[in-house]
């Protein structure tokens, strides 16, 4: 079930992704997300009627080829949930993990 079945039309602004995400949140079923590392999985996610994105620091690190222990930078996994954010209408739930690539390879 999509927030849209949960929320009847509106006429006016629509309201920020953030509104939408707590509105679902305190909704009575899950927020069904998935995990993305691009603005075309994003978009995918989103046309197959998911309610958010989830801006996974494993699939960011998956997409670079390197393992999950916080090797990419903070501006790494920002660009991507930006990405992510600027190509789609639902909320992006943004994983920065807590490395920022401190270890050097």
């Amino acid at each position: 079930m999509s927030f849209a079945s949960h929320h009847p039309v509106q006429h006016g602004p629509r309201p920020s992704k953030s509104a939408l995400l707590r509105a679902g949140l305190r909704g009575p079923s899950p927020v069904r997300s998935v995990g993305c590392h691009d603005g075309l999985t994003a978009r995918l996610v989103e046309q197959a009627g998911f309610e958010a994105v989830w801006a996974s620091s494993f699939e960011l690190s998956a997409s670079h080829c390197v393992p999950d222990p916080s090797l990419l930078t903070m501006t790494q996994y920002l660009e991507a949930a930006q990405t992510m954010d600027a190509v789609i209408r639902i909320p992006v739930i943004a994983d920065c993990d807590t490395g920022f690539g401190a270890c050097r390879w």
